[in-house]
């Protein structure tokens, strides 16, 4: 993940601080020369790496289905590798908004959740 913009102005605040500066005189000749400052607005100050996680849920099998008994959400699909994935949706149906949540285990979704969940299996097999 890049992160631009250090100093957390506006698109607009940008643009207009970089328009103003290439209406000078000055301005129009760093411009010339390639100097500009736009470059160095939209340079990243900083750089964060960040796990792409797909690859733990790619061409598993589904092992189990959980859910909890006082909730209405949607289930929880326990995978053969022990992870645990449901959606999150942050849109109506159909609009392609939606996102994965990933839990690494049994334990990472009691902690997160409470367990008090039911399963289609017997959960003490896996």
């Amino acid at each position: 993940m890049y992160h631009v913009n250090a100093n957390k102005r506006t698109i607009t605040e940008t643009a207009e601080a970089h328009q103003k500066e290439r209406s000078t005189f000055f301005g129009r000749i760093k411009i010339k020369l390639g100097l500009g400052t736009l470059k160095k607005t939209y340079t990243p100050y900083k750089i964060d790496y960040q796990e792409n996680k797909l690859k733990y849920i790619l061409n598993q099998t589904i092992k189990n289905f959980l859910w909890y008994p006082d909730s209405s959400e949607k289930g929880f699909l326990l995978l053969e590798n022990g992870y645990i994935i449901t959606e999150t949706i942050v849109a109506n149906h159909g609009l392609g908004l939606v996102g994965i949540n990933f839990y690494e285990s049994i334990e990472a979704l009691k902690n997160a959740r409470g367990d008090d969940f039911r399963s289609l299996n017997n959960i003490d097999t896996f």
